[in-house]
Parts: C-alpha cells; structure tokens; sequence
C-alpha cells in the first residue's frame, strides 16, 4: 500500500460490525482505524521533526562557521532543505491533530 494510501482511515478492511453508519448511509472509520492512523501520522511527524532539526541544525553550524571565518555559510539548497523538512513536520502535526479532533468527536456522539 502506498504511504498516501495508508495514511488515511478507512483504507483497510474493517470489523464491519463496529463501523458507524451516517445518516448518508456511508460507513465511519471505527476507533481501532483512527487509533492506527493517529500512530502512523505521528510516527511520520517524529521522524520529519527529528530530520528537520538535524538539517536546521547543518544550516545553524554552517552560518556560525562563516561568522567564525571558517566556511562559506549555508548553501541555498541546505535552507531549502531544512525549510522543506520543517513544513513536512508541520504538515504532519496539523494532520496528527485533526485525526484526534474526529476520532474524539466521534466518540461523543
């Protein structure tokens, strides 16, 4: 399965007999499915945040190395880079907090 594909509740096949039913007749994702998918989201925003640190870092030495007048600083690829990771993580976060946001919201209902 793809990582988009297994990113998104509802994908794999379920216990049909804990699946909510709307009023449009389409089925929810059970708990058991939010639960799973809340998990893979976080693990990815770890690892985004951990690499994206890393390479924030690599720039950070770099411009520091430069003010010491041992290096060039940064290359524009590095910030790209470090900038890329950090809206990958961000990216992850918002998504980590959504799939909580419904899973407790159909909890309530």
């Amino acid at each position: 399965m793809a990582p988009q594909e297994a990113l998104h509740p509802g994908n794999q096949a379920s216990d049909t007999a804990r699946v909510k039913t709307t009023n449009q007749g389409t089925t929810m994702p059970t708990l058991a499915e939010y639960r799973e998918y809340w998990t893979t989201l976080h693990d990815h925003y770890v690892e985004a945040n951990e690499m994206a640190r890393e390479a924030r870092g690599l720039v950070s030495a770099a411009y520091v190395a430069a003010l010491a007048g041992n290096g060039q600083g940064p290359t524009a690829e590095a910030i790209e880079h470090a900038e890329k990771l950090e809206r990958l993580a961000d990216k992850f976060a918002r998504e980590t907090r959504s799939i909580a946001e419904k899973a407790l919201s159909q909890a309530a209902d």
